[in-house]
């Protein structure tokens, strides 16, 4: 089916990868579905925040699930945490 799936250096199952790809597209999915559902029920900010929980929850279980680490250059985590606090102002 699939061969040679690769995160980082560490090959992964043809199922797991498949899970994975699962996992993101339900996670995606559901973010518009329900972005839509409560856009006239709640503050802006609230659906931000509670969207933007939810999908790095989502992320952090598909980190530890892999054991893969993100590599992101240390001066770059600056650069999110700015961009991360504009966005949700």
């Amino acid at each position: 089916m699939l061969s040679g799936n690769k995160i980082g250096e560490r090959a992964l199952s043809d199922g797991m990868f498949v899970l994975l790809v699962i996992a993101a597209m339900i996670s995606w999915a559901g973010t518009w579905a329900s972005g839509k559902m409560i856009a006239g029920l709640a503050p802006v900010g609230t659906i931000v925040f509670w969207r933007f929980l939810i999908s790095a929850s989502c992320l952090f279980l598909i980190i530890r699930v892999t054991g893969e680490r993100p590599v992101i250059p240390g001066a770059a985590w600056w650069g999110l945490l700015v961009s991360g606090v504009f966005y949700t102002c």
